[in-house]
């Protein structure tokens, strides 16, 4: 999908992550690592601004497991 921006491309890595499907996982993380080799996920996660902790760990870990 052509269409996806680079936010997209970490969300979409996390979920196939959290589903159990490493292969689209990696993927999705490769093509955002292409097109952002540099952009820290660090920050990314600071950009959401979540209410719960609990909730930014969880994505955290879900893009840390994507391999982001």
């Amino acid at each position: 999908i052509s269409w996806l921006t680079v936010n997209d491309l970490a969300d979409l890595a996390a979920c196939y992550a959290q589903l159990g499907d490493m292969l689209n996982a990696e993927r999705q993380a490769a093509e955002f690592r292409r097109i952002s080799p540099t952009f820290p996920v660090d920050d990314f996660v600071r950009q959401v601004g979540y209410q719960n902790d609990a909730d930014r760990q969880h994505h955290e870990e879900a893009f840390r497991k994507a391999g982001l």
